[in-house]
């Protein structure tokens, strides 16, 4: 559940991609008017996409632990949860199976 919804997330942070391509365009454009020279534009474009890739990692890293708090409100079992349980369940099937062998045994020398 986690990855569906993250991935979701993301997805629309992949729109920060097209807003990057737009961002090369518009600049490319002033520097073609003579608003800006080249070595200006290209100064602009790469800190632009800088504070992009920030604040991308930094959306992601909130949207990340946004998620976790969620599924612990809503007290969800994880993957890791499950195959801890499972570990523990086997664990203690196997101690009943030797206590009923144990007794099975007594039964029948008691019987006997």
């Amino acid at each position: 559940m986690f990855e569906v919804i993250k991935k979701s997330i993301l997805a629309g942070i992949g729109a920060l991609a097209f807003t990057e391509e737009k961002i090369q365009e518009v600049i490319d454009d002033f520097v073609q008017k003579g608003k800006l020279t080249q070595k200006e534009g290209e100064s602009l474009v790469d800190e632009l996409q800088k504070v992009i890739h920030e604040n991308k990692a930094k959306l992601t890293a909130m949207i990340d632990e946004r998620i976790k708090a969620i599924m612990d409100e809503l007290n969800l079992l994880t993957k890791d949860d499950l195959a801890e349980m499972e570990k523990k369940i086997k664990k203690d099937f196997t101690k009943v199976e030797k206590r009923l062998a144990k007794l099975e045994k007594q039964l029948k020398e008691q019987s006997a």
